[in-house]
């Protein structure tokens, strides 16, 4: 399962819905949807909304490693 795909599940699996949190446009919703990841400079946000943890909607915020 993808970032978007665990964010649209956590708003209950409606775009309408994960639009409205997130203050997106449907539009915007589907384009993620269809390129199946979230922007970069819009991951914080989805995060914070959704309460999915950034580093699972996005791999380039994971913990690094030493």
């Amino acid at each position: 399962m993808n970032g978007f795909e665990l964010a649209l599940r956590a708003v209950g699996g409606k775009q309408k819905t994960l639009a409205e949190v997130c203050g997106e446009s449907v539009q915007t919703i589907s384009y993620w949807k269809r390129v199946a990841h979230i922007p970069v400079d819009k991951v914080r946000k989805v995060s914070q909304m959704t309460g999915v943890p950034i580093h699972l909607l996005d791999d380039r915020f994971a913990p690094q490693k030493r």
